[in-house]
């Protein structure tokens, strides 16, 4: 998403806010999770060949309440990653 207006409804005529400032915020804030999400993989020794961390990454969707982040990974293990899977047996 890289524009976020608000259709606002007004006796004398439709207005459109725009809120740049708050998409940026929000966009802050995604990207520091997903940093955050890549540290945390470092820290915990879970960073093999880098296919994971690098492929974290966020969208900014519009939903029928509003605007959600969805967070997501490229690769189709990272839930295994999350549950703390370290191959055929794990401690």
């Amino acid at each position: 998403m890289n524009k976020l207006e608000i259709l606002i409804n007004l006796p004398d005529g439709d207005k459109v806010l725009s809120l740049p400032r708050f998409l940026r915020a929000v966009n802050g804030l995604g990207g520091t999770i997903v940093t955050k999400a890549q540290q945390n993989l470092a820290a915990q020794d879970k960073v093999v060949t880098g296919a994971l961390s690098e492929s974290l990454s966020y969208d900014i969707v519009n939903t029928e309440k509003g605007i959600a982040i969805q967070f997501g990974a490229g690769v189709p293990y990272w839930d295994f990653v999350e549950q703390g899977v370290k191959g055929a047996a794990s401690d």
